[in-house]
């Protein structure tokens, strides 16, 4: 099952949060909203985050335990909901307003954008402010030349650092103290004082250091692009998404869709689906809103070079481009077997992988009102696909070159079942090469004859 998926989208229903309209606004736009009254602010992280930096004001509503009961009919003012940087606000105002809690608001950029925007934050005992790759207050970005740094929303230049990292001071007063070197030698000169420990040459927080020298669980923010954005590229992004709301998550997809139900398009052909459009169960903008996630649909990746971590892209347009990475999924599913035979190329040939595909076989079907099939082999794809055309009244002929059906199988299976298969309009040729195309199928018996099919 594709876990960028939920239940009722398999089963090609739309859910009542799909139905009802959710607002998204910048942090910027939520710092003005707050001074309104009747506007309630919630939390929809963990306790544990929730208890380490919070925006002022907030109520503590964990997505696992999120109670719509609890916020409906809140006196009318909107309700703006707050994570760390989007994603799992978007799922917590779509379940409100499915269940029908009015005025839900999403924040971008979540508590991230949030602090960056000047919105009032509290910091828990013990805790620091989360901090990204990015303009956050109190925080680093990594830059050319001397660095900047940002402290309380104003831009700060440190003189003398050098790209080799430091540390960043996120106490409450506000004050700043950068440390050339990185690692051991940042820390060393922390003193007692709350903060993280970051690589200045990437950007990137490797650990969080407390009052004492003790060290938590590092904070790391990455780029993590994804080959690929059918079944497996579509759940890769997911899974990624829920266990870092931090990261920059792409999905690069040659073909114009992502995450469509390819076990589906043999039964559209059949009829069984009747709905083209409910084999596309994820758009982009879907994905974009749900979870954060980029999605570059009509773009090839045609190289990789680990040594510098960056792919080369060719767009639609077929103009290439390079584009870094932290972390590579390779998701680029599989292409049939065409064999190099004389006839493969001809416009009544066809090979079901995907919608385009589908698309070229049903328009053929529906414009020649053909009387006849032949299916080159007689696996799981080739079975869905007979089948298909023999709902359709069309007489079906299957070819397989080993001597029974599903290969998969243990042969006493493999025969049982094709000699239960084979019925009026419906044939099975086991032991049968094919070796070429033409108005009619040349094939090779295993005992030597000819045969027109």
């Amino acid at each position: 099952m594709n876990e960028a998926l939920t239940q009722d989208e398999t089963n090609g229903k739309v859910s009542a949060g799909e139905r009802c309209s959710v607002r998204r606004v910048s942090a910027q736009e939520a710092a003005l909203m707050m001074g309104r009254p009747g506007v309630r602010v919630i939390d929809v992280r963990t306790p544990v985050e929730f208890e380490g930096a919070r925006v002022a004001g907030a109520e503590s509503f964990p997505l696992d335990r999120l109670d719509p009961g609890l916020l409906r009919g809140s006196g009318g003012g909107s309700v703006l909901v707050f994570c760390q940087s989007g994603g799992r606000a978007g799922r917590a105002a779509e379940r409100l307003a499915g269940a029908g809690v009015d005025g839900c608001v999403v924040v971008d950029g979540g508590m991230d954008a949030g602090v960056a925007a000047g919105l009032p934050a509290v910091r828990g005992a013990g805790g620091g402010f989360p901090l990204m790759a990015g303009p956050v207050g109190g925080g680093f970005v990594g830059g050319d030349g001397g660095g900047a740094c940002v402290v309380d929303g104003c831009a700060v230049s440190v003189a003398g650092f050098d790209h080799r990292g430091g540390f960043v001071c996120s106490g409450c007063d506000g004050l700043l103290r950068a440390c050339l070197g990185s690692g051991a030698d940042a820390m060393e000169s922390a003193g007692s004082r709350d903060g993280l420990v970051f690589d200045g040459s990437e950007g990137v927080v490797l650990w969080r250091w407390r009052r004492g020298g003790c060290m938590s669980a590092p904070v790391v923010r990455r780029r993590i692009l994804i080959v690929g954005g059918v079944a497996g590229g579509a759940s890769a992004a997911a899974k990624a998404r829920r266990v870092g709301e931090q990261h920059e998550i792409h999905i690069f997809e040659r073909g114009p869709y992502i995450s469509f139900a390819n076990c589906g398009l043999p039964y559209h052909i059949a009829g069984d689906i009747p709905d083209r459009g409910k084999l596309v169960v994820m758009t982009p903008e879907k994905l974009a809103s749900r979870s954060n996630i980029v999605t570059h649909l009509r773009h090839e990746v045609v190289g990789i070079d680990r040594e510098r971590k960056v792919i080369a892209v060719r767009d639609g347009a077929g103009v290439e481009r390079e584009e870094r990475y932290d972390k590579l999924i390779l998701s680029q599913g599989a292409r049939p077997f065409v064999p190099e035979i004389r006839g493969v190329g001809l416009p009544h040939v066809f090979t079901p992988r995907d919608i385009p595909d589908l698309d070229r076989i049903f328009a053929f079907l529906e414009e020649r009102r053909p009387k006849r099939a032949v299916v080159v082999g007689g696996g799981f794809i080739g079975l869905e696909m007979a089948e298909a055309f023999y709902h359709r009244g069309m007489e079906v002929t299957v070819v397989e070159r080993n001597g029974h059906l599903l290969p998969l199988l243990d042969a006493d299976m493999g025969m049982c079942l094709t000699e239960r298969s084979s019925r009026e309009r419906f044939h099975v040729e086991p032991r049968v090469v094919v070796k070429g195309f033409s108005e009619v199928v040349w094939s090779w018996r295993m005992d030597g004859c000819w045969r027109l099919t």
